[in-house]
């Protein structure tokens, strides 16, 4: 039989067996992001679902689809969002991005693809249809905010000479806007 003094001392061991717990759980929760914003030359924007806020020792994890870490610079950070560059980030990845530092609702990890230049050249003729391709030039670029590879090119469609403009989403691949003008 438990006599009162003993349970007492049971109800609070529970009370904090209960607390710690609870407490784990919340250091464990990660934040969650809604939305990942690749702006081109390595610089990424991150959005989270609600206003967070930083520890003084907030950093930024990048690692490739092999696993290979690469090193970064937080160019800023504000409620919600965070905005990083990858120093000698290659394309045609998939990285696995971590914050860590984020005080109220733990870190936030998130993944994103920046997909290769050769890919968009691709993307870009076979939308095209043009045949007899010349001059292919890609470049690097910035649209809406979005890193994109610029792809232009001549070709011939239906016995014509056409001057061929892609913008192709680097973080997708999805042709943004495209221009055809007779040469």
């Amino acid at each position: 039989m438990l006599t009162r003094k003993r349970h007492s001392w049971i109800v609070v061991l529970l009370t904090v067996a209960v607390l710690f717990v609870a407490s784990t759980t919340l250091a464990m929760a990660k934040t969650s992001v809604k939305k990942v914003v690749y702006q081109g030359s390595g610089k990424v924007e991150v959005y989270y679902k609600s206003s967070v806020t930083y520890e003084d020792s907030v950093k930024v994890t990048a690692k490739d689809n092999s696993n290979k870490t690469y090193k970064t610079v937080i160019k800023s950070k504000e409620g919600s969002k965070i905005v990083f560059q990858i120093k000698s980030y290659k394309s045609g990845k998939t990285y696995k991005v971590t914050v860590n530092g984020i005080s109220s609702s733990g870190d936030a990890v998130t993944s994103f693809k920046i997909y290769s230049k050769s890919s968009a050249v691709k993307t870009a003729k076979s939308k095209s249809k043009a045949t007899s391709i010349k001059n292919v030039q890609s470049k690097d670029d910035k649209y809406n905010g979005y890193g994109i590879w610029r792809i232009t090119f001549t070709g011939k469609y239906d016995g014509e000479t056409y001057k061929y403009t892609y913008l192709i989403k680097q973080q997708t691949g999805k042709v943004m806007n495209y221009s055809r003008e007779k040469v």
